[in-house]
């Protein structure tokens, strides 16, 4: 899946976690099965430590004490073995507490209430956008998973109640970020949101066969998930949807209909290529995307090399990683101190940007790059925005999309941000 590719060639702790994840799942349910007291403790340990990879980790606890709940339909004393993880957490909240003099667990709960104000139509369509470009390749192995007519079903009705949807949305007076993004953004954002519908029919088709300790779990799996990452995590992205991807194929393989292998063989072989290639293309555009940072660094460099002063910047993530190897310094918005012959580089697409007072600057200089010329997965011009949807609708998009661009700004007169800051403070009034 794209989400599984892209998350897998970066260096976040995304693919740990779910490492982790699968294996607490799987120990925990063997081990119930196998009525092993160590398997479930390894689980539990798991559970622990990914939660501390990342927090998400913690919905183990809840989901695996339903799943023995549903297979033992009351408290069993081996379900004690949770309070492990409870425990780790709970002394890892108080560590960070006693060194920052803020736990980070409960700190990471606040800030995660910034979403609570969109409207919950709209943030569950924009998730199902998300989810179906992430898992889009399920599309192509769903012959393999339904009936005939189920099919036939699908082939007509779910684009016609995407439309409907997206329609809706947009003649409901709810701001809908699709303006100005295109016709073929519009049509990525139909198949998107029919596969994201897919899912759900998947889920639905699982519980109606019955509803098992092991359905469930797979349910509230991805489910809940899904939850998540459209209501509680500070923004919708492609990462925070990355666990639903075992969950999805472990409901696949429990979907498949006797027969449908042998009967559909070249097909099979067909869709798992053509599941690859959509895997790959957003990740070789996502790498397009990285190192073109890397180069634009260079060429940044080769045209400050006569600079007499700092060399600073502003944004983060790749952009920051090479600027600091390559010497630059981070610019401090309420502590730095720039001098004349100083020249701060700010990057169009990036992160914690802010504009600088024109008064302060020279000539400005912008350096332009265009990494992909069809497909990108962070670009304001295409609503291409897998790691966040403050970008835009869709995990990646098909078009070139808005160069990416470098202004260099030369400053001019001495200026001491902190003081700026002191009073922009006190203009601003308490």
């Amino acid at each position: 899946t794209p989400v599984f590719i892209v998350s897998a060639t970066q260096v976040m702790s995304d693919v740990p976690m779910l490492a982790l994840w699968v294996w607490a799942v799987y120990l925990w349910v063997s081990g119930e099965r196998l009525r092993s007291m160590r398997r479930l403790l390894w689980a539990s340990l798991l559970v622990a430590v990914c939660a501390l990879t990342k927090y998400f980790g913690m919905a183990l606890i809840p989901l695996l004490l339903v799943y023995s709940g549903m297979r033992h339909k009351c408290f069993r004393r081996h379900m004690l073995a949770l309070l492990l993880p409870v425990a780790l957490l709970a002394a890892y909240q108080l560590l960070t507490w006693r060194l920052y003099g803020r736990g980070l667990l409960l700190d990471a709960a606040d800030y995660t209430t910034m979403r609570t104000s969109i409207a919950w139509i709209s943030a569950v369509v924009g998730g199902l956008l998300f989810a179906g470009g992430c898992l889009l390749p399920i599309v192509l192995l769903t012959p393999f998973l339904f009936g005939r007519r189920m099919l036939l079903i699908g082939a007509f009705g779910l684009p016609v109640l995407s439309a409907l949807l997206l329609s809706a949305i947009g003649a409901s007076g709810i701001r809908w970020p699709f303006d100005g993004f295109g016709l073929i953004s519009s049509l990525l954002a139909l198949a998107f949101l029919a596969a994201g519908l897919v899912w759900i029919v998947l889920l639905v088709a699982e519980l109606r066969v019955g509803a098992d300790a092991s359905a469930v779990l797979l349910v509230l799996w991805m489910a809940g998930t899904f939850v998540f990452s459209v209501f509680v995590n500070w923004s919708l992205n492609g990462r925070t949807l990355l666990p639903m991807v075992p969950a999805c194929g472990l409901l696949f393989a429990r979907r498949l209909r006797p027969g449908s292998l042998k009967a559909g063989r070249g097909w099979l072989l067909a869709a798992f290529g053509g599941a690859a290639a959509l895997a790959l293309a957003p990740a070789w555009a996502d790498y397009r995307l990285a190192n073109s940072s890397r180069l634009m660094v260079t060429r940044i460099h080769s045209a400050c090399r006569d600079r007499t002063g700092e060399l600073w910047f502003q944004a983060h993530w790749g952009f920051q990683y090479y600027m600091e190897q390559a010497g630059a310094k981070p610019l401090d918005l309420l502590r730095s101190s720039l001098k004349p012959g100083d020249r701060v580089v700010i990057p169009r697409n990036n992160t914690n940007v802010r504009p600088m007072d024109e008064s302060w600057l020279g000539v400005v200089q912008v350096l332009t790059d265009t990494p992909t010329s069809w497909l990108t997965t962070m670009n304001p011009g295409t609503g291409a925005s897998f790691y966040s949807d403050i970008w835009g609708p869709l995990p990646y998009a098909l078009g070139r999309g808005d160069p990416e661009q470098y202004a260099i700004l030369p400053i001019m007169r001495e200026v001491n941000l902190k003081d700026t800051a002191r009073a922009l403070n006190q203009a601003e009034g308490p």
